[in-house]
């Protein structure tokens, strides 16, 4: 089965990810049904017309989102079918399995990034705002559909946009080599449904604040986004579940105000 060349002038993303959304395609049309075996990296390279740096990333977001396996002198297959409650319970025992690297790194995440949102330069914000609101429309048609994977791009995408704004060249270095860490946790935290919207609605909010130009308010979301993206990861628990619903994303309580509420009409403060 002969593949159209990948243009990246008609896709949106890395490479990669035009690499990667091909084949998914190919998987979810079902021309790739279950048990498929995938062509070589050699065919690959030679029907798409890319390198193999982007494929062999592109076929590692696909294993990571449990879409195919490879099998050592076998070459790789396309995953057969699973429920959605099989799918998750893998994408779980995987998460747990890696627990402790996923703990560390966002300790880390939850103390760098929001000093980064502190160093944003006033004047910066506009364009910033536009570009992150660009970044969360696209998100959410990703989430819509269900495709993790592009999600997890756009969450790295997201929050180095933010990082990369800050007016301390170490820091982002520091900050965006993190995001980059946790990308493969990334791509099956985004495989489960609820933290995906919990993540699409922080993200919302973050940009929301940020348009008001409300510095503190955006640090403690970004602070807040890391650990309830986490709990709900690990646990498939919203935070505030059984500790009263004030604090769960799209409610609103004294710990979690709103740009309106944080200042006269969203007056902004550092």
């Amino acid at each position: 089965m002969a593949l159209k060349a990948i243009d990246l002038g008609e896709e949106s993303g890395s490479l990669a990810d035009a690499v990667a959304g091909r084949l998914r395609e190919l998987i979810h049309s079902g021309r790739w049904p279950p048990g498929f075996k995938l062509p070589t990296e050699r065919q690959l390279i030679e029907q798409l017309e890319v390198s193999r740096s982007p494929l062999r990333e592109a076929l590692k977001m696909l294993e990571s989102a449990g879409l195919i396996h490879a099998h050592v002198g076998r070459g790789r297959f396309v995953q057969g079918q699973l429920s959605a409650q099989a799918s998750l319970s893998l994408v779980r025992t995987w998460l747990q399995a890696h627990r402790r690297d996923l703990e560390h790194l966002n300790q880390i995440r939850c103390a760098i990034e929001p000093a980064a949102v502190r160093l944003i330069p006033r004047a910066a914000l506009p364009s910033l705002v536009e570009e992150l609101r660009a970044g969360v429309e696209e998100a959410a048609l990703a989430c819509a559909r269900g495709d993790a994977i592009r999600m997890s791009r756009l969450d790295r995408d997201f929050h180095a946009t933010i990082c990369e704004a800050a007016s301390n060249p170490p820091m982002v270095a520091m900050a965006v080599g993190l995001i980059e860490a946790t990308m493969p946790f990334g791509q099956r935290v985004y495989a489960i449904p609820e933290a995906a919207r919990n993540s699409l609605a922080d993200h919302t909010a973050i940009t929301n604040a940020l348009a008001a130009g409300d510095l503190r308010l955006a640090r403690r979301l970004v602070e807040r986004h890391h650990r309830l993206a986490f709990k709900v990861a690990l646990t498939h628990r919203v935070e505030g579940e059984g500790e009263g619903e004030g604090d769960q994303p799209g409610t609103e309580d004294a710990s979690r105000p709103t740009p309106a509420a944080s200042g006269a009409a969203g007056t902004p403060y550092g």
